[in-house]
């Protein structure tokens, strides 16, 4: 999304370089491109540093977490379903678990 951000800056860009260009130089038709320029420029960079690298970075901490928890969860089942088992097979007297 970032890429995309700076892809419509660079666009705009060249939209406006263009309307620069397609009149024959005089100060008074420049202005309107290089408005264009500048704003497209500077709408890309507030659009992808403020608002989609910050959320960019929410998401792959919560994907990191979710990485690391979701295994978490998994192998704390799998233990005490496992201690689970080992204690109903053992006779009551020789019962390490605490049951």
């Amino acid at each position: 999304m970032i890429t995309y951000a700076y892809a419509s800056g660079a666009i705009g860009a060249m939209i406006g370089l263009i309307q620069m260009c397609k009149h024959n130089i005089r100060p008074e038709h420049l202005y309107g491109g290089i408005s264009i320029t500048a704003l497209t420029l500077f709408y890309s960079l507030i659009i992808s540093e403020c608002i989609l690298r910050p959320a960019a970075r929410r998401i792959e901490t919560e994907i990191e977490r979710k990485r690391t928890e979701i295994p978490n969860e998994i192998l704390s089942g799998l233990n005490q379903e496992r201690e689970s088992l080992s204690c109903e097979k053992i006779s009551p007297a020789e019962k390490p678990c605490g049951v």
